[in-house]
Formats: C-alpha cells, structure tokens, sequence
C-alpha cells in the first residue's frame, strides 16, 4: 500500500470519527437540555422521557426514604441542572448501551489566586432504542498545570459511578414513604464495616467514615440491623463505631441504635432496636 493511499485512508477514517462525535454531541446535548427543559414543567411523566428509569427510581426512593412524596415541585429541581451551552466539547466515551459525554463548564471559583477549571461527566443509557440522561457528576482542577499550560482531561478523573463500561444500571423497585425517615453514621479505621437495616442494601464502609440517608428509614415499632466487621492489615486501628438516628415528632434528633466497643469483637451481628410510635 502506497503512502499516498494510506493517509487517505486515514484522513477519511479521521472524518467519519469526527462525523460520529459531532453527530453523537448534537444529539445527547438534546437529551440532556430537553430534561432540563421539562423538568421545568414539573411533569414526572415527561421527564421520564429523558431519564433513565434507573436515575428516576433512585430519586423517587430517595425522597420516600425522606417521608416525601417525588411530585411536580420535586420535578422542577432537576431544572436547575447545569447549562452546558456555555462550555466546551471535550469528548465522548460509547461503549455499547452507555455513552458518555464530558464538557468543560465555566467557574469562577479560586484557589487562593489560582483559577480553577471544571470538567463535567454526563452519562447516557439506551432503553430500548431510546438515549436517557443518567446522570452527572463533576471534577474541579487547578485551571493551570505546574507547567503553566492548561489543564487537560484525564479518563483518571471520571468517577467511578460515570465510567462508561458498556452495562445497563441495575433498575431499582420503587419503594413506599418511610414510616420513620432517618440517617446512618458509620466510623471506623482498620477495619470494614457493611450494614443492613430490615433488609435493605448493604452500607459498606472500608475506612474512614460515612453518613447518609437510611434508604428506606426505619419502621415504626421493631427494627432488625444486620450488620459485619472485618478486622483488616493496617498500621492502626479504630474499632467501628455504627449510629442509627432518626428525629421525633418535634424535630428532637434520637438515637435508635449504637454499636461501639462490645470488646472489639469481630463478625456477624444481627439485632433487634425499636422506634417508638410517636416518632413521626
């Protein structure tokens, strides 16, 4: 093959790439703006034009696991997503029924004096022969390399939620309001600490420290927490401490339950605690 023959080959297989991009932007930059665009109308049925069923179901437990009912002011918060008609193509990762789409979105935050640069992940799904937004996240670097020179995009930087790995989210079922909305706090240095609360999905914590909502709260009355500690190789060690709290009728936080010392034991645990009836 002549070397004349061969970059042709290449110039036109550089323009069908760029052909595919520049379409594939286009396109989820419509989906991503149309779910902005009807989010603002507080329509649940046509945002779920544009949302994933996965990102839809999540959100609304989100909210049943708070004690609130996802409606037409819930909707309306999605609106307030960024408007990416001011930043700048940076690429776009598809790898099967997942593409992502990541842009270079304006700030004008600072560190100390030194300007910082945003970049921003935007995932997509395929359901059925439909793109859905999946959701977004952000990473916020120095503007400027210890080079002086901008600052470029790195796969390193996309969190491991938005990694384009070719597989359709898990699409969780929708769960009722929670009798008793309530948080988890979990501390621990050494060792790996995972949770269960009247068998919702495992909390794992396998250093530091972690808190968060209790998807699906608590119940009023009886409660069952199954939970297990893994004493790992570390220089040093924090036995886990594990706290379940939730708020009284009045906004008083209470602590339903508590595991700390119980001579550092190591294992299996499965308990009962009680959430008394006039919580809520």
């Amino acid at each position: 093959m002549s070397k004349r023959i061969l970059i042709m080959l290449v110039t036109i297989l550089s323009i069908i790439s760029l052909s595919f991009s520049a379409t594939d932007q286009k396109m989820l930059a419509t989906v991503y703006n149309n779910f902005r665009k009807v989010a603002a109308i507080g329509s649940e049925k046509e945002l779920s034009k544009y949302m994933s069923s996965r990102f839809l179901n999540t959100t609304k437990n989100n909210y049943a696991s708070a004690g609130i009912v996802f409606g037409a002011e819930q909707v309306k918060d999605y609106a307030g997503y960024e408007d990416i008609s001011k930043g700048k193509f940076v690429k776009i990762i598809e790898n099967g029924p997942t593409i992502g789409m990541i842009m270079n979105v304006p700030t004008t935050d600072m560190d100390g004096k030194q300007p910082l640069t945003q970049f921003m992940f935007m995932k997509f799904v395929k359901e059925d022969t439909v793109w859905k937004f999946d959701g977004c996240g952000t990473s916020t670097k120095h503007k400027f390399d210890d080079n002086g020179k901008l600052t470029q995009f790195s796969d390193s930087m996309i969190p491991n939620r938005f990694v384009i790995d070719g597989k359709l989210p898990e699409v969780v079922a929708l769960m009722p309001l929670a009798e008793v909305p309530a948080g988890y706090f979990i501390m621990t240095q050494g060792y790996s600490v995972s949770m269960s609360i009247n068998g919702s999905a495992s909390v794992t914590v396998d250093e530091g420290s972690k808190s968060g909502m209790l998807i699906g709260g608590l119940k009023k009355g009886n409660n069952e927490i199954v939970y297990k500690i893994t004493k790992g190789q570390a220089k040093s060690y924090l036995y886990p401490n594990i706290e379940i709290s939730y708020a009284d009728k009045n906004g008083n936080e209470l602590k339903a339950f508590e595991h700390s010392s119980e001579g550092e034991k190591t294992g299996e645990f499965k308990k009962v605690f009680s959430v008394v009836k006039e919580s809520k």
